[in-house]
C-alpha cells in the first residue's frame, strides 16, 4: 500500500521536488566480496526512492495549507480513549503540553492519532497509550549516517542502492540521490562496539 501511495503522490504538484525515483536497482552483498553481489528482487519496478527531508517538508507544508498546525516543543502525555462496545476502545483525543512542563496541558479532540516519532515511537506508545491495543513493539537502533556529495560531476543520475553485510550484524547501506549526493548509513554491528 505504501509503495502505491508514493507512486500516487509523485504525480501530484506538491510533491514535484521530493526526488521520487521508481524502477531503481538494489544490490546486496558481503563486505569485501565483490563476487557475492546480487540484485535484490527480479522486478526493478518494485523499487523506489525518495528524499526523506524533502518529503517530510512537503507533507508538513501540505498539512499547513489545509489548515493544520505545527507545534514545536510539545509533548504527548496521553492518548485518550473510551469504550467502543464489542470493538474495544476508540481514540477520542490526546493530552499534550509544553515539553518543559509547567502545567500548560491541553486536550485536543481527535478520532485518529498517528505516532511517527522514529526511535522514540515505542517508548511514547508505552507511556502515553495505556489500555490501547497496539501491534508489535517498535524499537530504536543506533545507526550512523552521513550525506556526501560526489564532486566528480555536477549531478549524478546513478540510482543503484547498495546494501552490504559483514556477517556480524553491521549492514552499511548507500543510496545515491538525483542531486549528486549519496546517503550512507549503517549500524555498528550486532556484537557490541568492536
Amino acid at each position: 500500500k505504501g509503495f502505491s501511495l508514493h507512486q500516487t503522490w509523485s504525480k501530484q504538484p506538491e510533491f514535484a521536488d521530493v526526488d521520487y525515483r521508481f524502477g531503481i536497482d538494489a544490490v546486496s552483498g558481503a563486505l569485501g566480496a565483490v563476487s557475492d553481489y546480487r540484485y535484490i528482487g527480479a522486478d526493478r519496478g518494485a523499487c523506489g526512492q525518495v528524499h526523506p527531508r524533502k518529503l517530510t517538508n512537503a507533507l508538513v507544508d501540505g498539512l499547513v495549507a489545509r489548515g493544520g498546525e505545527v507545534r514545536s516543543d510539545t509533548m504527548l502525555y496521553e492518548v485518550l480513549t473510551e469504550e467502543a462496545g464489542s470493538s474495544g476502545r476508540k481514540v477520542v483525543g490526546v493530552r499534550v503540553g509544553h515539553a518543559e512542563g509547567g502545567g500548560d496541558e491541553e486536550v485536543i479532540d481527535t478520532e485518529t492519532c498517528v505516532l511517527a516519532l522514529g526511535a522514540w515511537t515505542g517508548v511514547t506508545m508505552k507511556s502515553a497509550c495505556e489500555g490501547v491495543v497496539m501491534g508489535p513493539d517498535i524499537v530504536g537502533q543506533k545507526v550512523h549516517s552521513v550525506v556526501v556529495r560526489d564532486v566528480r560531476v555536477a549531478e549524478r543520475q546513478a540510482s543503484t542502492s547498495l546494501f552490504l553485510h559483514d556477517g556480524r550484524g553491521a549492514e552499511p547501506e548507500a543510496y545515491p540521490r538525483p542531486d549528486g549526493t549519496v546517503s550512507v548509513c549503517g549500524n555498528q554491528g550486532g556484537r557490541g562496539h568492536e
